[in-house]
């Protein structure tokens, strides 16, 4: 019998445990709390980088294009259009409770991409659709897109 103990590529010794941890993460949002306090208010906020113009969608405390690290908020309409989408069958572990789900990505009216939960029939769904963004502070997914009908 051996133990599960193999060599890293440091050459230090490490025990590979066959035992699946559940491990919850607490994330520091002090720097982007706007995003939170938009979600509370309705509202899904982006930042934007005040030197080079760069927009974020998740937003960012800092610039990841030129290092800045003055940012400021801009607003993400309410309306866009469904780029792609995809039903999740085979789900991460954290979202096992939940049944099969549709997660798209959407072009916002002002260009910001986003993902998001799709609520609606996946049969039904096409791209270049038009999508409203709803917002769920308790609930989650925080915010979720629904397809509009054009007539």
């Amino acid at each position: 019998m051996s133990l599960p103990i193999e060599v890293d590529k440091k050459g230090n010794e490490i025990w590979l445990s066959k035992r699946e941890l559940k491990i919850r993460y607490r994330i520091g949002v002090g720097r982007i709390k706007k995003f939170f306090d938009g979600i509370v208010d309705g509202k899904l906020m982006g930042s934007e980088c005040k030197v080079c113009r760069k927009r974020h969608f998740p937003p960012q405390s800092y610039c990841e294009e030129c290092g800045g690290e003055e940012m400021e908020w801009y607003e993400i309409p309410k309306n866009g259009r469904l780029i792609t989408y995809t039903k999740v069958f085979v789900k991460p572990s954290s979202f096992s409770e939940y049944p099969d789900y549709i997660v798209g990505i959407a072009k916002m009216d002002d260009g910001t991409n986003i993902i998001a939960w799709v609520e609606g029939n996946f049969e039904s769904l096409k791209p270049n659709q038009r999508v409203k963004l709803l917002i769920h502070p308790d609930r989650d997914p925080i915010y979720s897109l629904q397809v509009v009908n054009e007539d």
